[in-house]
């Protein structure tokens, strides 16, 4: 009979008294337990005592594999599983014990599931690492960081002395929460520039950089260490294809597509099989305007094998699915769009851009609010808070106020129900009872830095707009706003009196209300708008006659400018017009600034007037004029569009020159009016050429140049020219249309 192998557990730790508990009960009823503590002084080790754990001290010299190999000599068991103190191991240890039992290989290698989001369980990194091996004097760990005891057990006992087994470990080291509270970048950057300083050509340490760089947000830095890293990574290394991977996706987080495609293709030539690499060719020929093929690359990669890459959760599922069913939906293909989101959320009921997703399809289809919920709340499951928070966030993008507020009326104890409800009042215009929500929530809990700075913009605008629908009220700033929000709101309250001292009656209704109005006062508000664009009209054509163009304007802080512009923001993406159109009667620049948030949130007709009468005086900037051509485009007006493109074209093409190709957002409007003027002169090109064919009909081979054109206009169509809305965005712009037709087929 055989003897029963003993199992030892090892666990490196410094300062992880939140971790520790949970990662010792995941191994419990191992032989030993071992917790090496590098320096902790959390309490770390007094925890791993009282979970029956051996603890050791070591000192730390800055080389993870000492400190490993120095704690493995301190252990005697025949096998050694070794864990970090943020993993969990998911596989029983008794099927551990039966795998050992009979195991006739050297080590084995564990899957790792790295969790990477913080809210969504199911989305995770995976690879695998040898964590599970016989205890040989022979065998060290080897690397300051990133180390790896593979190469030793290889080098004394074959290539074949490593086998893949059915182990699985959870790792939430990687949330976004802990990195953030933690220096482990830095160090590691530091670690893998002294391991650097000893072997310059490591493509291991290489790539570690370029990883640590990525993390650290500099994709640029990235590049230039994983391009150093394929100069000397071997063919045949277990990290070439998550190599290559990253490499392409650096470039396109940079916006160098070209780049991206040619590192992504190679590494499909290499490893047909690896589905992230599909996925990543999808979304670079997106970028492209190549929808269609884009499509046929997620096809492939619903058919790749994952097993043997490194990988992210879902890039042969739900993944795959959600993003088919974006480039359906930007297809106009909206019912195969709902589909495959469809699919997605059946894989992955609670997967955020999935619900995004099949809510914009289904308004897309014209599908009401009520039914659109009662699909989605099928799915979800029980919507109790907090864990339905992502289902609000799409609910408020959505501009979904009425499930908003049965879904958060009940549940009024959590932050996430308050933020729902008085996000449905301020679509609905009812700012007084959104800023005492708001005001309560400020008062009631503890919110990340972030957090509070949107909730205070927001408590400032309804307030102010509370001020404007009842001057009687006279609502003061609250006092525990931070002094960047209370310069702002006295900003605000300041330029208000100015206007409102102006008109002689002021409007409290100065456009209509967003989306969710009811219908028998779309009307009634369609007709408020069309008086308000025509007095904006008649106010920039006559603009030296009104004395708020002409008082001058005191300097105000690039801090209290940056806060205004952001609460513009915030206007533009929650679709919130009323508060904008006010904001854009108080002149230079305010009122370019609105107009364009206005035509961002879907209310593109009073933006296109204001366009308009900038243009009739020379004023309209390259990005007003793109947006104005947008518009021209859309109602197939190929020549006045080709004249504005142009002209921005100019513009643009002078900024660019004197700001730099880095600035990104110069770069997509470059990018943006290229598309769209490749469009018109296509779209031109077949008018003209009709004409000629109408005039000689007898030429055979004008008309299949023509129908070339025709083919040409469907593939140029596809190129990212047309403004990217939100589905509220979208809600509002179909709205303004649709009022529009109404009123031309009445009048």
């Amino acid at each position: 009979m055989n003897k029963v192998p003993t199992l030892g557990i090892l666990i490196l730790a410094r300062n992880e008294a939140e971790q520790i508990g949970a990662c010792l009960a995941s191994v419990s009823g191992a032989d030993v337990c071992l917790v090496a503590d590098t320096g902790s002084t959390d309490g770390t080790a007094q925890i791993a005592r009282d979970c029956q754990a051996t603890v050791i001290h070591l000192a730390w010299e800055d080389h993870f594999s000492t400190a490993r190999n120095n704690a493995l000599m301190q252990l005697h068991t025949d096998w050694v599983l070794v864990l970090d103190a943020d993993e969990r191991c998911l596989t029983s240890i008794s099927d551990i014990r039966t795998l050992i039992y009979t195991a006739r290989h050297e080590a084995f290698t564990v899957q790792i599931e790295s969790r990477i989001h913080d809210e969504d369980v199911y989305l995770s990194v995976t690879h695998h690492t040898v964590r599970l091996f016989r205890r040989r004097a022979e065998y060290e760990y080897r690397g300051i960081i990133h180390e790896d005891i593979a190469p030793s057990i290889i080098e004394h006992a074959g290539n074949d002395s490593v086998s893949a087994s059915f182990i699985r470990f959870a790792h939430n080291g990687l949330l976004p929460s802990i990195m953030q509270r933690k220096d482990k970048l830095i160090r590691n950057a530091r670690l893998l520039r002294a391991a650097l300083l000893l072997n310059q050509h490591d493509p291991f340490i290489l790539y570690g950089l370029g990883v640590t760089a990525c993390q650290l947000q500099h994709p640029d830095q990235a590049i230039d260490w994983f391009q150093l890293a394929l100069l000397h990574a071997p063919k045949d290394a277990s990290y070439r294809s998550t190599l290559i991977r990253d490499t392409a996706k650096a470039h396109f987080a940079i916006g160098e597509l070209s780049a991206a495609e040619q590192f992504t293709m190679t590494g499909i030539a290499d490893y047909p099989d690896y589905p992230d690499l599909h996925l990543l060719l999808a979304s670079i020929l997106e970028q492209q305007g190549l929808l269609v093929e884009a499509l046929a690359s997620c096809q492939t990669a619903l058919s790749a094998e994952a097993n043997q890459f490194a990988t992210e959760t879902g890039t042969s599922s739900f993944l795959v699915h959600t993003k088919m069913g974006a480039l359906c939906c930007a297809l106009g293909r909206y019912q195969e769009s709902a589909q495959h989101y469809y699919t997605a959320l059946k894989q992955h009921p609670r997967y955020e851009p999935a619900l995004h997703g099949v809510v914009e399809a289904f308004c897309e289809k014209g599908i009401v609010e009520e039914e659109i919920a009662y699909f989605v709340e099928n799915l979800w499951g029980s919507v109790q808070l907090p864990e339905a928070a992502p289902l609000i966030r799409v609910y408020r993008q959505a501009g979904f106020a009425s499930s908003l507020s049965r879904i958060c009326s009940p549940q009024l104890q959590h932050p996430q129900a308050l933020f729902g409800i008085a996000s449905a009042w301020m679509m609905t215009n009812r700012h007084k009872e959104a800023a005492s929500l708001l005001q309560s929530l400020l008062e009631r809990h503890l919110l990340p830095e972030h957090e509070r700075t949107l909730l205070e913009g927001l408590h400032a605008l309804s307030l102010w707009q509370t001020n404007i629908q009842d001057p009687l009220l006279r609502s003061q700033p609250h006092p525990s706003w931070s002094s960047s929000t209370q310069a702002a709101w006295h900003w605000l309250i300041g330029q208000t009196e100015h206007v409102q001292a102006q008109t002689e009656q002021p409007n409290t209704n100065v456009a209509y209300s967003p989306i969710v109005t009811e219908l028998d006062q779309q009307e009634h508000h369609a007709g408020e708008n069309d008086k308000s664009n025509a007095q904006l009209a008649d106010s920039n054509d006559n603009s030296s006659d009104h004395d708020q163009s002409k008082r001058v304007e005191p300097p105000i802080s690039e801090a209290l400018f940056d806060t205004l512009c952001t609460w513009i923001r915030l206007l533009e993406e929650h679709a919130i017009v009323h508060p904008l159109t006010f904001w854009a009667r108080f002149g230079t620049p305010w009122d370019a600034r609105c107009m364009k948030a206005l035509f961002h949130a879907g209310h593109t007709n009073e933006a296109a007037n204001y366009f308009l009468a900038a243009m009739s005086k020379q004023q309209l900037d390259a990005e007003g004029a793109i947006m104005l051509a947008e518009l021209l485009l859309e109602k197939g007006h190929w020549s006045e569009a080709v004249d504005l493109l142009e002209g921005a074209q100019k513009l643009t093409q002078s900024d660019v020159e004197s700001q730099g190709h880095s600035n990104k957002h110069l770069r997509e409007q470059a990018i943006r009016l290229n598309s769209m003027l490749s469009l018109a002169y296509v779209q031109l090109a077949i008018r003209h050429l009709t004409t000629a064919i109408e005039l000689q009909p007898d030429i055979p081979e004008w008309k299949n140049h023509l129908q070339s054109l025709n083919l040409a206009v469907s593939r140029v169509n596809q190129l990212p020219w047309r403004t990217k809305r939100s589905t509220i965005q979208r809600r509002v712009q179909h709205l303004v249309q649709s009022t529009s037709i109404g009123l031309s087929h009445r009048s």
